[in-house]
């Protein structure tokens, strides 16, 4: 196997087993909260937390699973886990937004999520 693509593969593995461990905190915090008690308002803003939390992580992986397929990434992109936050955050364009948003069916719901601003209550 060549190594580039064996590091790739690992590298990718890896992103995604990291997403998974990210969604499954957030799963595991949503059922300790649910347990607290507390006033409505601490409840509604958790919620929305909670809420735009999933939102992020489902746009990384949407954004990751882009880059994957379209082989859209540099060389150093691939070195640590940082590096591909990074690239998924502060390095995307518009051109990648709008390539995404022209091919997943799952990705404008969560631009319109990104883009709309979500009032906690007071």
């Amino acid at each position: 196997m060549d190594t580039d693509f064996a590091r790739f593969v690992i590298v990718r593995n890896t992103f995604r087993e990291y997403m998974q461990s990210c969604s499954e905190f957030w799963k595991a915090f949503q059922r300790c909260t649910i347990a607290i008690k507390s006033s409505e308002h601490q409840r509604q803003v958790l919620q929305a937390h909670l809420r735009l939390q999933t939102l992020w992580l489902n746009r990384q992986r949407l954004r990751f699973e882009y880059l994957l397929r379209g082989r859209t990434f540099g060389t150093g992109f691939w070195g640590e886990l940082d590096n591909i936050a990074q690239r998924l955050d502060k390095e995307w364009s518009d051109d990648e937004e709008t390539g995404l948003l022209a091919i997943d069916a799952a990705y404008p719901i969560e631009a319109c999520w990104q883009k709309s601003k979500i009032l906690f209550p007071r």
